[in-house]
Parts: structure tokens; sequence; C-alpha cells
């Protein structure tokens, strides 16, 4: 399936930006219910919502432009309440992209402490290694080429889980301020009204 087959199933806005459409029963449906008494801007959306966003942000492309439209019963409209959950997206994926950093971070740490564990096995190897490579020890020559061994095992693992982390880390997050930066649109319908 190609990127433009992908794209199809989105419905387009006048103004060519394509619509994620998510269909709710009330305003309390896009957060956590665990919550509850919090207002909307100072609660978790619902983990669901947000791994769905993700996959519509990921889908659409960083080139293209998308909007968010809430579709809800009549009987739920509020403005204030639209206010707070516009408020409460832009709050929550800020969140997001600080944990991101967060992880980031941690990643960095860990880097740091393979990268030191690595020096101090060279600083070890130099220490036993033989001078006369022509007639090692037996035991002395295992140890050592072990340890070299070790030595690039080990940065060489530290070096790709940190490429891969950060990488995976720097995406979400452009995808998280790319959900937190679009506009967020409230559909209402009749009660009768299923479409």
């Amino acid at each position: 399936m190609t990127t433009s087959d992908i794209l199809k199933r989105y419905d387009m806005t006048v103004d060519n930006k394509f619509i994620v459409h998510a269909n709710i029963p009330s305003y309390a449906a896009l957060f956590e219910n665990y919550d509850y008494t919090s207002s909307f801007y100072k609660r978790d959306i619902n983990e669901k919502l947000v791994d769905y966003l993700l996959e519509c942000a990921g889908e659409i492309g960083n080139r293209n432009s998308f909007v968010i439209r809430f579709d809800l019963p009549g009987k739920e409209k509020s403005e204030r309440e639209e206010g707070d959950i516009i408020t409460g997206f832009t709050n929550y994926f800020d969140y997001l992209v600080t944990l991101s950093r967060k992880e980031i971070g941690l990643a960095l740490k860990r880097m740091l402490i393979h990268l030191s564990i690595a020096v101090f096995a060279i600083f070890l190897w130099l220490l036993v290694a033989p001078g006369d490579v022509e007639n090692p020890v037996l035991g002395q020559f295992s140890l050592t080429s072990g340890l070299f061994a070790a030595v690039w095992v080990l940065l060489l693992t530290g070096i790709s889980r940190f490429v891969y982390r950060v990488q995976t880390q720097l995406r979400q997050i452009r995808l998280f301020k790319k959900i937190k930066a679009c506009p967020i649109q409230f559909n209402y319908r009749d009660e009768g009204d299923l479409t």
C-alpha cells in the first residue's frame, strides 16, 4: 500500500488539510477515567486516543497538515469545556515532549556508563596485555583477547542502543509537537444523526 493510498482514507478540509476524525460519546471520553475530578486541562488524555493520534500523524507525515475533529452529541456542546480540552491537549503533549527529552537524557547517561566501562576495560587490558606477543602465556593471552573483544562489544552495543533510542524519541517529539500544533475542531450532531 502506497502513501497516497493511505492518505485517501482521510477526508480533507476546504483548505486541503487532512481531517483526523474521532467519534466520541462525551468530552470525558477524551481523558483517562482515574482522574475524573480534575478539570479537563489538567487530566491525562485517553491512552488509546493518543495512540490513534500518533498513528494518524505518522501516516499523514511531516509535510502535510491536519486537523483533529471530535464528533460529539449536540447535548455536549460547551464552549468552556472546548477551551479546557484544547488547553488540556496542549499541556499533555508538552508533557509528553518533556518525557521524551528526559528519555534522551537517560539514554545519554547509559551511553556514558557504557563508555566508562569500556575505557576501564581498555586500561585493564593495557595492564595485563603481554609485552611479548610471540610467547604470551596462554591464560594471559586468553584474558587480554577476551577483554579486547568485550570492549568492542560493549561499545558497539552501547552506541547502537543510544542511536536507536535517541532516533525513536526524536521522532516521537516531532509527532507530539505536530499534534500539539494542529487545530482541534468540535462537530456536534443531532441525537438521531449517526454521521
